[in-house]
């Protein structure tokens, strides 16, 4: 793992994108035979995804005072130590303050592309924690909100 090589977060910032698009922009397979009306699901689908639902939801609200904590304590540590908002990336503060996760991330880089986890984990922490809390949050009121104004998932 080699945190000098640039070229691996330009590859992944300019390849990523290419390959979603391609991706995204592959013909679907489609049938020439006529439509026919599809089935609407039984009730017993909609309580199973309804309760689904309810539970992820629950779950993204739930995980917002962990997202506070870490979010005061790369606060508390940007603070306290010479780092700054930009240099404190992920895997800075996961190298430096939660060592036992280094051997999964050197594993993540024999299963995965390397650029792709050199972009990620280049992000400031501060910055992800903070819109990945806010979002975990707005999402999980969202759902509850459209679930139980709906009663049902569909």
């Amino acid at each position: 793992m080699s945190y000098g090589d640039s070229y691996r977060f330009w590859l992944g910032l300019f390849l990523g994108p290419i390959g979603w698009i391609i991706v995204l922009l592959l013909p679907r397979e489609t049938s020439n035979s006529p439509q026919t009306p599809k089935e609407r699901p039984s009730s017993q689908t909609k309580s199973t995804v309804n309760l689904f639902l309810r539970a992820f939801a629950h779950f993204c609200v739930w995980i917002t005072p962990l997202q506070i904590f870490f979010f005061a304590w790369s606060v508390w540590i940007i603070i306290a130590t010479d780092y700054t908002i930009g240099t404190l990336s992920i895997l800075e503060f996961y190298a430096n303050y939660f060592a036992f996760i280094m051997p999964i991330i050197d594993w993540l880089y024999t299963w995965f592309w390397n650029a792709y986890l050199d972009f990620f984990l280049s992000f400031p922490l501060i910055i992800v924690v903070s819109l990945k809390g806010a979002f975990s949050t707005w999402i999980g009121f969202w759902i509850l909100k459209n679930v139980k104004k709906e009663g049902i998932a569909y």
